[in-house]
């Protein structure tokens, strides 16, 4: 069960009124989405280094998952993750959020992180198939948050799909 903090974020907690402690941060793009075409090794021990990154893991955790999949990865996720992840729908097919914009990420992730540590990326991939000048929903959320703005990231490489 999923409840609204705010547009466009969800949690799997009930009182959004409850002030969040900040600490490391999180963030994981379409992290099931290979399951789409069927799961390879290499899929297989993604998912096996996910869920092990995520049983250990004290940082809060945002998902921007594609609205359609939401429930199926929270499901996923709360098998493994100990605490509460927080939920961004976004658009098919790219990591724009769907029901709000990029600003009121950046002021909830500046809400929860404790800026000691890079944000953590994972999931999606980084680039579109084979080409590095293209990027993937991965590469697209690094650029957002590096980028434009200018916040400090760290690709987990082996939590990527390729």
């Amino acid at each position: 069960m999923i409840f609204k903090l705010q547009k466009g974020i969800y949690s799997t907690i009930q009182n959004p009124n409850k002030p969040f402690e900040k600490r490391g941060l999180t963030v994981a793009v379409h992290p099931f989405y290979f399951r789409t075409n069927g799961i390879s090794k290499k899929d297989e021990i993604y998912e096996i280094e996910l869920n092990e990154e995520l049983r250990r893991s004290k940082n809060h955790l945002i998902i921007l998952e594609e609205s359609f999949r939401i429930f199926a990865s929270v499901d996923e996720i709360t098998k493994f993750y100990i605490s509460h992840p927080f939920i961004v729908p976004t658009i098919e097919s790219d990591p724009t959020p769907s029901e709000c914009d990029w600003n009121e990420i950046i002021i909830f992730i500046k809400k929860l992180w404790d800026e000691k540590n890079p944000i953590k990326l994972i999931g999606g991939f980084l680039w579109m198939g084979d080409n590095p000048t293209e990027r993937g929903c991965l590469g697209f959320t690094e650029y957002k948050l590096n980028e434009e703005y200018n916040l400090p990231v760290e690709v987990i490489h082996t939590l990527t799909f390729h």
